[in-house]
């Protein structure tokens, strides 16, 4: 059963969607991580501690190549994001994407906060550019690796991600 929690009327539902059941292979994606983090530049100003890279390696190419799959076409971008310890990731609205899928391979102890309600995952589908958005304060670095949507918005992308879902059951 679904949560029916509200935010502004909305239901959870439609700001975060699990999608921990695919099969991410996060210590590979770690990896890739690793052979890119040098390459790491901040984000932007309002985020100066907020670092990222958007390049991926074969784990995380692999993975855009199956979703760009999933969603029937379209352009999936990739990106890895790492919050420092002792910072936190100030309320903004991702305006460059339509929506996009979060893998925690780090936890930095700290959570996702969208409206006041706190919300903690491992990897979900989240409604970025519709809904403010931030991370608390990380007591360790917290690493992510991104699957960015620029073409499909997060209903879109759950919407095909359930009949993706429905065809592996009937096989």
């Amino acid at each position: 059963m679904e949560t029916q929690l509200s935010l502004f009327g909305e239901p959870i539902r439609r700001l975060l969607h699990d999608v921990d059941g695919f099969d991410w292979n996060a210590p590979r994606l770690l990896e890739d991580y690793e052979d890119l983090k040098d390459e790491m530049k901040e984000f932007s100003d309002y985020n100066p501690r907020w670092l990222k890279v958007h390049r991926a390696g074969p784990m995380g190419m692999q993975h855009a190549l199956t979703w760009k799959d999933i969603v029937g076409g379209g352009r999936v971008a990739v990106g890895y994001y790492r919050q420092l310890r002792g910072e936190e990731i100030k309320e903004h609205t991702d305006t460059g994407c339509m929506t996009r899928i979060n893998v925690l391979l780090t936890d930095g102890g700290c959570t996702l906060h969208i409206g006041g309600n706190a919300l903690s995952y491992s990897a979900a589908l989240i409604n970025v550019n519709q809904y403010r958005h931030s991370v608390g304060v990380a007591d360790r670095d917290r690493i992510i690796f991104s699957l960015i949507f620029l073409d499909h918005d997060y209903h879109e992308v759950k919407r095909r991600y359930g009949e993706y879902q429905e065809t592996l059951v009937a096989a």
